[in-house]
């Protein structure tokens, strides 16, 4: 990578679905000091796998109003519209496969613009400041484990933004993640948000689908996912007899073509 800017990569949201298929992506990104900005992620590389991880990403910012920046400092900072602001010192000029690209370090890292998008000529060492830019994530690189990614996920479904809770539910139902069963069930029934509730219970019936009909891990979900449905909240209610539903399919599937 020619420019690198570590940060956690917190949700990814569809932005262009078609008959249920999403083709491209933005995740909401974190950088240690600086409120979260959306990025586009045109290549889907913000999969549910990295959600919640922190990577070292090269980050492209264009079509950009590029101004001199008088104060000389490198940082990153958001606009009132909550778009991120990028001030820094120009280090390369002419990069890339195209050879248009320059490397701006914004202190945290650096990322990549678009030199000829400025009025007046640039150069290595110019202080520049880039505004009302579309932002492509082009790739990133590291990885952490299992665990601290799990530990990560449990405490944004404890104490997160409501975003984070959702974002962390649907996390460990795509893990099926039996460990985080008990957090599940708490948000399940004690979360204010619905859209929470609503995520973990569908986590808890992906959860349920894994286990064998008999045991006492089926047995507790489908308890607790019956206590939602006299939730008296109707979305809620909705989820738990949906992912109560998928269950029941799974095992009929199952009987089929699998002994437990």
């Amino acid at each position: 990578m020619r420019a690198s800017l570590t940060g956690q990569i917190v949700a990814s949201h569809p932005s262009a679905v078609y008959r249920g298929t999403v083709y491209t992506q933005d995740v909401l990104f974190e950088v240690e000091g600086v409120p979260k900005f959306h990025v586009y992620d045109p290549s889907k590389l913000g999969s549910w796998e990295v959600v919640g991880t922190e990577r070292a990403c090269e980050l492209y910012v264009f079509c950009a109003v590029i101004t001199e920046s008088r104060e000389r400092e490198r940082r990153i900072a958001v606009d009132d519209e909550n778009r991120p602001v990028f001030r820094g010192r120009v280090t390369e000029l002419n990069v890339g496969d195209d050879g248009r690209k320059g490397v701006l370090d914004v202190g945290a890292g650096t990322v990549l613009f678009r030199p000829d998008e400025a009025d007046e000529p640039l150069h290595v060492g110019s202080w520049i400041r880039l505004t009302r830019a579309t932002i492509h994530l082009l790739d990133f690189d590291g990885w952490d484990s299992t665990e601290e990614r799990y530990n990560r996920f449990v405490a944004r479904l404890r104490d997160g933004t409501e975003e984070e809770r959702r974002a962390a539910a649907r996390y460990f139902g795509k893990n099926t993640a039996t460990s985080a069963r008990d957090d599940l069930v708490s948000a399940l029934h004690y979360d204010d948000s619905t859209a929470v509730r609503c995520e973990a219970a569908t986590a808890l019936g992906r959860i349920g689908m894994t286990t064998h009909p008999d045991g006492v891990e089926r047995q507790h979900v489908e308890r607790e996912l019956g206590r939602a449905l006299k939730a008296d909240d109707d979305a809620v209610e909705e989820a738990a007899h949906l992912a109560l539903d998928d269950i029941r399919l799974s095992d009929e599937n199952h009987l089929h073509g699998r002994d437990w």
